[in-house]
Order: C-alpha cells, then structure tokens, then sequence
C-alpha cells in the first residue's frame, strides 16, 4: 500500500511487425468496469507501447485489471491480478474475493447445454450469487449449481430463449463484494417453432371403458407430451377410475390437459369428459368437450341461496362478466344438468 504500481504492453503482429496503438480506442478497466483516469490512475500510449500505472496504491484497487489495444488492424487485451498488502500475514486474510477465472460472452443454440464457470480466490468463507438480467437465479429443473474447491459453475440445461441476456456472478466475504458478468446470445435457428395445437384435446370413452385422449400438435424440435387429469400427471401404469363429484360438475368424469413442450415454449389443450342425458329408454352416453382457450367466466355476482315452499316458482339470477362472451351456460341441480326446454324451466 502507498506505493506505485505500473504494467507496459506491446502491440505487434503475428508477423512480428509493430503497430501504433490508436489513443482513442484502447482503454483499460477494472474488475469489468471502465477505468477513469485521474491523479493516481494513468493510461499512457505511446507508439505501439501502452502503460498502465497507479500511485499511491491502496487496498480497494485490488482486482483484475484489463488492457485493451486497438489498432487500424484490430484489437487485442490482457488481463493481470493486482494484489494489495502491507506485508503481514494478517493484511492477506482480510482481501475481498477475486475472480481468477471470469465469465466470457458466450453465444449457445436454443436446446442445447451451457455452463458458466468461474474460479474465486477468498481469504474467508465466500458467499455466491448468481443473477440473470439483475433478477436472482435460484437452482432448479434447468439450473444446477455446481462448487468444487475455488471453481464455481451454473450448468443450464436446455437452453431457452429467455435465458438471453446479462449474466452476473457476485462473491462476498466478511472483507468485500466482487462481480463478473457476461452476456449470454441464444441462436434460435429460423425453422425452430414453439409448439401449437391444430386439434384441441378430446377425451373419448372407448367401448372397453377406457379414455383415450386425441390432439394433434406442431412444433420444432419436436415437442415432449405429458398429460394430466383433474391435475395429476398420468404416468405409464397408472390407473383412475372414472368417477362424478356432485359438489362440482355432476355430470364430469374428469377433465384432462395436454402439456406439449420444446425449448421454443409450452402449449396446453384440455378437454372435460361429461355424462350427457337423453329421455326415453336411451341410455346416458358419454361425450369430450375440448376447454376453450383464453380467459374463462368471470362471475360478478354469485348464485344466493333460497328459501321456497313445495310448488311456488323459483327465480335464481346471477351476473357473468362479458366479454369474453360464453359460448354456453349451463343450469344444474343434483341429479343432473336442468333441461331449459322443459315447460316447468324457462
């Protein structure tokens, strides 16, 4: 500390030839972050040479420092680790952290595998975060956080559209905070395409008492179907029995969905399968209605409950919020839908 510090680079060819570096264009920073010259810190260029050069150096300019040269031909940096003590072992365990290894820009296909791996030197125990476009990334089905001594890494796997942006890796001990960022492109080839419905979900009752469920759907890479009733995943071997809640729909045997998804997005279809009644000796049939998209009903004022005797008429009103206006509305008691055709409901 309170000394000098300075570190020259040349600038040549691969040929061996020497260029004038440009004094507009090269620049230096630290840790990520531009350097603004002032009375301690200094660039200084000169022909192909350039000089970085601190006085009266203190702790908090410890760090990674960049150099970055340009010339009519092209540019070029290097990077070096400026380390601040006085001389005493104590000085050493009270360093903010420093990236030995820092994140790069990186450009990665849509679907596949990427991982950002940084090593950290601390003097105490590291605290790591990771933060994608400023927002905190915690560990998940497609983000996995790996540490192995001084190195740490988040493995991402696929690789999303919304995985694009500011990528940020922040290190704090009891001493300081130190960053690394980079930017991360996500290549969405042109025939890539999220997945989509051409055929809503229908839910059919087969003649041996089974379901089956029909949809069909488009989308590139080829999308991954899972599919549900009433909420639940159905899996390989699994059974459900076809069974009415009188408390909901009374005349519902479930309602199942269609979740279809690549690394372009996700679609869903889903489909109730009802109980339909006819008069006469035919007997109840079973019939799919797909679920229609967008946004469902909305009530703005609730079905009351009523106090009526045996054979005076009964008014029950309610209020649905429009539009969207609702292709059907449907009245139901506990044995069953009401038909409005009948002469004693209207």
């Amino acid at each position: 500390m309170g000394q000098k510090v300075s570190s020259c680079c040349k600038c040549s060819s691969s040929k061996g030839r020497h260029f004038a570096c440009c004094e507009n264009a090269s620049q230096g920073s630290k840790d990520g972050a531009p350097i603004a010259p002032d009375r301690r810190r200094r660039l200084h260029i000169s022909g192909n040479t350039i000089q970085l050069a601190l006085d009266s150096v203190q702790k908090t300019d410890a760090g990674i420092y960049r150099v970055t040269a340009t010339s009519p031909t092209g540019s070029a940096s290097r990077d070096l680790e400026l380390r601040v003590s006085q001389g005493s072992s104590s000085d050493i365990e009270d360093e903010p952290p420093a990236f030995l290894r820092r994140l790069h820009d990186l450009s990665v296909k849509v679907g596949t595998r990427t991982r950002f791996l940084v090593e950290i030197r601390s003097s105490s125990d590291v605290t790591i975060k990771w933060l994608k476009n400023e927002q905190p990334v915690t560990e998940g089905e497609r983000y996995r956080f790996v540490n192995e001594g001084s190195f740490h890494c988040i493995d991402v796997a696929p690789v999303t559209t919304e995985d694009s942006g500011r990528w940020l890796c922040q290190a704090e001990n009891v001493v300081g905070l130190a960053n690394s960022g980079c930017h991360l492109n996500v290549l969405v080839p042109k025939t890539y395409k999220a997945p989509e419905f051409i055929e809503e979900l229908k839910a059919i009752l087969t003649d041996q008492g089974t379901v089956a469920l029909e949809c069909k759907v488009v989308g590139v890479p080829t999308p991954l179907l899972r599919w549900f009733k009433d909420g639940k995943e159905i899996r390989p071997g699994d059974v459900f029995a076809l069974t009415v809640d009188p408390n909901e729909d009374p005349t519902s045997l479930g309602t199942y969905l269609c979740e279809a998804v690549n690394c372009m997005g996700t679609a869903t279809s889903s489909s109730r399968l009802h109980i339909v009644e006819h008069s006469g000796e035919e007997k109840s049939r079973i019939s799919g209605s797909p679920i229609p998209t967008g946004p469902p009903p909305t009530f703005i004022r609730d079905l009351k409950n009523e106090e009526i005797k045996i054979g005076d008429p009964l008014t029950l009103s309610c209020q649905i919020s429009v539009p969207p206006w609702p292709k059907s509305i449907g009245w139901y008691n506990s044995q069953g839908k009401i038909d409005d055709q009948s002469p004693q409901s209207r």
